[in-house]
């Protein structure tokens, strides 16, 4: 039987998955002590043992994930255990069993107290060692964040979506860009929220900043500077206060408004960005990178790279993670040691806008569409790759890199 001994320092995983698998080993001879016709199901076992449908479950969970870690996510709490002991012994279960399960849950808890101090952070360092676990606590975690980050923050968003959409430029140095930001359904929680929107910039590997040749995709919509897509945007147009920064820059205010579902706003910027990046390798530009900022909170994120179809050859994007609690205002690239851990890849969807459609913004097509008519490229010439995200971290950015051609 293993016993926790914070001298040996052994990894957290090697104990933990010893410990827990003693565990399981200790309450699996419990239940084969009881009689063949109880074991079938956890609500025979509750019959039986007379005790709740719910800790009988998760004994059965515990007993029936092959993963240690996975296990140990069902691993009943103390009283729970004395409980199901105290059952099982009037159930007649041999004491050498029941005491054998006594040792290895001590030895669970003193795992915890060593490791984590409390069952809920413990569940937590668990849920990191297997993707499964992973998966599944990562999300409930993210939308547990999103509910708490709206109601601090004053607000949330039903999605985030932003498109890039990448083509050659008459420089044949060179490739253009159109950039789509949108925010769906942004409701305020409360009414003065001090809400901001920035534009975007191209930064090199060595995080210098260069300011392209910008044109909006509909001039009559630019608010101060920010340049809106009036169709797209609820009606009346969200107001905007620009904000001039010391480097500068221009961030924009959302205005004070009502608060609710009811009064949820829609925010789409549309423009062109002239000579956008280098089209192939060259000192300081090793790849295209293309970035979301994550500072709303929203229910789903939607990131998508139209790459026309001569550029960057074979290469394909891929995806990286980064807390962007320490990089500031302006968007520079974040060293390696704020990367994040990200579960979702990036999709290839195929070429052009069939498989674009997302539910959250019925319109985003027909945004799209719209900037690509304004140089008059042709959507079937591009390849769509997405990355999705439900109830993305913030404040976090994602990066999709793709690397760059060497010139012919």
């Amino acid at each position: 039987m293993t016993e926790v001994n914070s001298e040996k320092r052994e990894p957290f995983e090697v104990q933990a998955r010893q410990v827990i698998s003693d565990l399981k080993v200790a309450f699996a001879r419990i239940q084969e002590a009881l009689p063949p016709a109880v074991r079938g199901t956890p609500s025979r076992v509750a019959r039986h043992l007379k005790i709740d449908n719910k800790l009988s479950w998760k004994v059965a969970k515990l007993l029936e994930k092959s993963d240690p870690f996975e296990a140990g996510q069902y691993v009943p709490g103390i009283q729970a255990t004395r409980g199901f002991l105290k059952a099982a012994r009037r159930a007649r279960v041999p004491d050498p069993l029941l005491e054998r399960a006594e040792r290895a849950h001590r030895a669970f808890q003193e795992l915890i107290q060593a490791h984590a101090g409390s069952r809920r952070s413990f569940d937590l360092l668990l849920s990191g060692q297997t993707d499964e676990v992973k998966k599944q606590a990562e999300m409930e975690h993210r939308k547990t964040a999103f509910q708490a980050n709206s109601y601090f923050l004053g607000v949330q968003a039903c999605m985030r979506a932003k498109a890039y959409i990448l083509h050659p430029s008459p420089d044949p140095e060179w490739y253009d860009a159109v950039i789509l930001n949108g925010f769906i359904d942004l409701c305020r929680i409360r009414r003065r929220v001090p809400w901001r929107i920035s534009r975007t910039y191209s930064v090199d590997d060595l995080g210098r900043v260069a300011e392209p040749d910008r044109e909006p995709i509909d001039p009559g919509g630019v608010q101060g500077g920010l340049p809106l897509m009036r169709e797209f945007c609820t009606d009346p147009l969200p107001t905007f206060i620009p904000l001039a920064r010391g480097d500068d820059t221009t961030s924009y205010r959302l205005s004070d408004g009502p608060v609710g579902r009811t009064a949820s706003t829609t925010i789409v910027t549309g423009e062109m960005l002239h000579r956008a990046e280098p089209r192939y390798r060259r000192e300081g530009f090793r790849e295209s990178v293309i970035h979301i900022k994550l500072s709303t909170p929203c229910e789903k994120l939607a990131l998508d790279l139209l790459v026309h179809r001569d550029l960057f050859g074979e290469n394909r994007p891929r995806p990286c993670l980064y807390s962007d609690i320490f990089t500031g205002d302006r968007m520079a690239r974040p060293p390696e040691c704020d990367r994040l851990e990200l579960l979702e890849k990036v999709e290839n969807l195929g070429t052009g806008l069939a498989s674009l459609p997302v539910k959250e913004f019925p319109s985003y097509s027909e945004a799209v569409l719209r900037a690509m008519e304004k140089p008059g490229w042709n959507p079937d010439e591009f390849l769509l790759y997405r990355m999705q995200m439900k109830y993305p971290p913030t404040p976090t950015v994602i990066f999709l890199h793709t690397e760059l051609p060497s010139k012919p």
